[in-house]
């Protein structure tokens, strides 16, 4: 497995979306790149990258010369490091996400249920309110 770690470099100048392109261009494909993503607003560049490869002066060495941006690390590279705990391809880094979603549908089941058993001809007219008979 690649070693992975993340740096943030701080663009100056960079404060709308049409500055984007050219740091984009800049490090898409760069030796080591893994992942970019670019902060018009705050005028930062998160980079996931190898270090083994290179490092985050490289990359704003790189920003710098190509893009023509003044650039400068912000942060040092800290290391991305999967969880131990639970291994790639495990149930609940597949479907962990999906946790939430279940327990509000059911607690939507749940409150339908009560209302229908606490005054079922009440919930079934707002259902008529919702799915008219005539349609």
């Amino acid at each position: 497995m690649e070693r992975q770690a993340r740096c943030t470099l701080k663009v100056k100048g960079l404060d709308c979306p049409s500055e984007v392109p050219p740091i984009r261009s800049a490090l898409d494909g760069a030796p080591g790149v893994c992942s970019i993503d670019i902060n018009p607003p705050e005028g930062t560049v998160a980079v996931d990258f190898d270090p083994d490869v290179t490092d985050p002066s490289e990359l704003a060495d790189r920003v710098s010369r190509i893009a023509g941006m003044a650039t400068e690390p912000l942060s040092e590279a800290l290391a991305i490091t999967p969880s131990l705990d639970e291994p790639d391809g495990s149930w609940r880094s597949r479907f962990g996400h999906w946790g939430w979603t279940t327990v509000s549908g059911l607690a939507l089941v749940v409150g339908a249920a009560a209302d229908f058993f606490t005054s079922p001809e009440n919930f079934l007219k707002k259902i008529d309110l919702f799915f008219p008979k005539g349609l």
